[in-house]
């Protein structure tokens, strides 16, 4: 018992450390097209990755980057407080999300994605967790 809580502790300490809050502004590096071409792509400029077949391709505000990385090694790679799959085909920049209807998400850039049944309790608890409700009963 006092080993888990330990470790949620560290884990609570990780998660609250300015190091992640750096690197939440930050960026990453990939290589573009194969070529031997390397690109730096802002963490802030991702609306959503998509999966196509052996490669990923990188939807930012200005371009398209496709590169040869699976969907599992850019999850990995990635802050997960600011990104988040949503499908086995969709990983999303939490960031850009406008609304959420049912099974699809709104993105900016006026992207509408569907949520995977698989993935959608998850992506709901971390929506909740910034939900402002009302504390009022409904009659009042």
């Amino acid at each position: 018992f006092l080993k888990c809580i330990n470790k949620l502790n560290s884990r609570a300490i990780k998660t609250n450390s300015p190091e992640e809050d750096s690197s939440q502004r930050g960026h990453f590096y990939i290589q573009y097209e194969m070529k031997g071409k390397i690109v730096k792509i802002e963490y802030n400029d991702v609306i959503y990755i998509e999966a196509l077949k052996n490669y990923i391709i990188i939807h930012t505000h200005t371009s398209n980057y496709i590169t040869y990385l699976t969907m599992k090694e850019m999850e990995e790679n990635l802050p997960a407080s600011l990104f988040m799959r949503v499908h086995k085909s969709y990983i999303i920049n939490l960031d850009k999300v406008i609304n959420i209807d049912g099974n699809n998400i709104q993105l900016k850039e006026k992207k509408e994605l569907v949520i995977g049944s698989s993935y959608k309790e998850a992506f709901l608890n971390t929506i909740k967790e910034k939900l402002i409700r009302t504390k009022r009963s409904p009659g009042n």
